[in-house]
This record gives structure tokens, sequence and C-alpha cells, in this order.
């Protein structure tokens, strides 16, 4: 960790970095000389780098997962007295969530095994990946094989190729093939 002074062109800075998992800090740079007047410190305002700032906020992330932004500014006033932009917060909490679950970019890498799954427990039931040419996430299309079946074997009366649909005065009829629906993807 490198901590600067907030006065621009200032020599002053402390440079430590944590022994090993430990939670001991072991001090590698300390320049203790400033070379501005103490006026200049009171007028400006301490630098907060997201990526460090998210580490104070990784517990509450976790255990409050919609924490928004706009709070994260006023709590961080009001604990560190250090003001921060509505940008920095969201960074935080961004770099704080993905430290916490993983990048969201591999999320997508679990589709495949997902679909594999759905298909396992639900026999007779329709998944659709897609990945763009360049590897991307495109699109996922699962039909659950009572959907794909049909309401109309069901003991709402409805025949097969018909669906029932709730409306105002109980439920009314569609004709519905599913897998012209199916096909459509």
């Amino acid at each position: 960790m490198t901590v600067v002074c907030t006065i621009e062109d200032c020599p002053w800075k402390i440079i430590a970095r944590a022994i090993g998992d430990s939670n001991i800090v072991q001090v590698h740079t300390f320049r203790n000389v400033h070379n501005h007047c103490l006026e200049d410190v009171a007028l400006s305002q301490p630098l907060v780098r997201s990526t460090r700032a998210s580490l104070v906020i990784d517990d509450v992330i976790r255990s409050t997962p919609e924490y928004q932004p706009r709070q994260i500014c006023k709590d961080f006033v009001r604990q560190h007295g250090i003001q921060l932009t509505y940008l920095q917060a969201w960074q935080m909490k961004e770099k704080a969530k993905e430290r916490s679950y993983g990048q969201p970019k591999n999320y997508y890498k679990l589709l495949p095994w997902m679909c594999e799954r759905m298909l396992a427990t639900n026999p007779r039931s329709s998944v659709e990946l897609s990945y763009s040419d360049d590897d991307h996430f495109e699109k996922l299309f699962f039909a659950h094989s009572i959907s794909i079946e049909g309401i109309g074997s069901s003991r709402w009366g409805c025949n097969y190729g018909d669906a029932c649909f709730p409306n105002r005065y109980g439920f009314s009829k569609s004709s519905f093939n599913p897998l012209k629906w199916q096909n459509r993807w």
C-alpha cells in the first residue's frame, strides 16, 4: 500500500506491504518531508482510490448487497471524514462485489453446465444456449417439458395445442402450438 500527500508534487510518502498472509505490515519506504505550508493541507481534500477504499466496505456489501452508492458516500463522510463522488462509491461497490462473488464474465462459464443439469433434471425439456462468433454469451432459451407438452393435458380442460390464460372472468382458450414457439428461436 502506498500513501502519498494530497498536495501535488509533495515528496512525502509511505510504502508498506503485508508480510505473507498475516496481519503484520512492514514499512519499506518512509519519506517524512513536506514541501508546502500547513494552509495548503487545510485547503486540500484527501485522495481516495476505490481499489483500496473498497476493502473497507467488503463486509457491508456481503451482508447488504443493495447498499447504494449514495449511502456509501454518506457513510464514508460520517465514518472517515472523506467526501466521495458517486462514481468513486459505485466503483468501490463494484470492486467489493467482484472480490466477494468473482468477476461477472466468469458467471457465463457456468451456463453450459447449468443447461446440462436442467435437461438431466427435466427430461423432454428444451434448452438452447448460443454464443456470438467472438465467444460472448448471446441468448438462452429454456422451456420446461410441462410447457412444451402444454397445459392442455392438465385438469383445466384445454385440448393439446390450446393454452389457457387467466382473464377477468376465469380462463380463456387460445390456440397455441408449443413446437412452433420452440422453433421460433
